[in-house]
């Protein structure tokens, strides 16, 4: 979201794929601290008290790499989902929403990486989710899915075209079938009353568990997990 060279670069064919400036971060830093160095022995050098100044120096070094519990972000992983490991299917799968497909140069839906954090705790495979690289035809493989590429029209808060929500009624019990999806988790702060509307009416869902964050629905009576079929689908 830094507006810069890097929001143009992604554009262009080859460099695109390897414009995240996160990777360069070894190089970068390496080179700010030998400019560090350099400009701390001219400092010194000039000083006329270079003891004084490498000990303020060296203070405030070893402030800087004290291993202290500061807390920059919180990784603390919201309740509900101790709710989808206390509810004991370890087949079922789990959907997201807002959901998607995301990688490094295109994103499908509106898919959170944080997700495949929380995934540590409650071990559900995913519906969705990120790679560095997704090939195109894993996208299209999706985007067959009528219930799938509706959730993720919603999900970028697309309006959906003439036929779609239709035609995703019309397979849920399939989708069910194939996806073994029994836990749906939505974000209240960035899913639509659109897409929460669409997905609770057409995959059957009733509320399990709600905080003022997250809401965790299941499917009502959903149809047999075929596993083989979500093996070779999804």
């Amino acid at each position: 979201t830094v507006i810069g060279p890097w929001a143009i670069l992604r554009y262009v064919p080859v460099i695109g794929m390897a414009r995240s400036p996160s990777r360069f971060a070894v190089i970068a830093v390496l080179g700010m601290s030998l400019l560090f160095a350099f400009a701390v022995d001219a400092w010194a050098r000039r000083s006329t008290a270079p003891r004084l100044v490498m000990g303020v120096l060296g203070l405030a070094l070893a402030f800087e790499m004290v291993p202290a519990p500061r807390q920059l972000y919180s990784a603390a992983i919201p309740r509900i989902y101790e709710q989808i490991v206390a509810g004991g299917d370890e087949s079922g799968r789990l959907l997201d929403l807002p959901s998607g497909i995301r990688d490094g140069t295109s994103s499908l839906g509106d898919f959170n990486a944080r997700s495949e954090y929380f995934q540590t705790l409650d071990h559900r495979s995913l519906i969705g989710g990120y790679l560095s690289r997704v090939s195109p035809w894993l996208r299209a493989s999706a985007e067959e899915s009528p219930v799938l590429r509706a959730i993720y029209a919603l999900s970028e808060r697309r309006p959906l075209p003439e036929g779609w929500a239709e035609k995703a009624h019309d397979t849920s019990q399939q989708f069910l079938e194939r996806s073994c999806v029994r836990y749906v988790v939505v974000d209240k702060s960035r899913a639509s009353q659109e897409l929460r509307a669409f997905a609770t009416e057409v995959l059957g869902l009733k509320s399990m568990y709600e905080d003022d964050q997250y809401e965790l629905l299941t499917p009502t009576d959903p149809p047999r997990c075929n596993v083989s079929s979500a093996v070779s689908r999804n």
